[in-house]
């Protein structure tokens, strides 16, 4: 489970686009305690899962109900070489687009 939750909050801050210097300084952590969470070393404490969350503006809820998915790399070079600017990126996907990604994958997911 350690390594899940690690996961997690990595994925989280990345997408966040923080350190983990960062995270740990909001976070009242050190910075190698984040390191060790992240990568499955270290299980963390109620208090410092609270403090990771507070810091990535996320209930604990949030924390265990996230799922990260798997993405759709095929839809997504589809839409990119579609668009003018090959160097799409996610921030710049259109609402339309960001769906048809999350309706493949969910199909990925019931239909393995």
């Amino acid at each position: 489970m350690n390594r899940e939750i690690g996961a997690k909050i990595r994925k989280l801050r990345e997408l966040q686009r923080i350190s983990q210097c960062e995270l740990a300084h909001k976070a009242g952590i050190a910075q190698s305690t984040l390191s060790y969470i992240e990568n499955g070393k270290k299980i963390p404490q109620f208090d410092t899962l609270s403090a990771i969350c507070r810091g990535l503006d996320i209930s604990i809820l949030e924390l265990f109900s996230y799922d990260v998915l798997k993405t759709n790399k095929k839809l997504f070079e589809q839409k990119r070489h579609k668009n003018v600017n090959s160097s799409l990126a996610l921030d710049e996907l259109s609402i339309e687009t960001i769906k048809e990604l999350y309706e493949a994958e969910r199909r990925n997911v019931q239909n393995p």
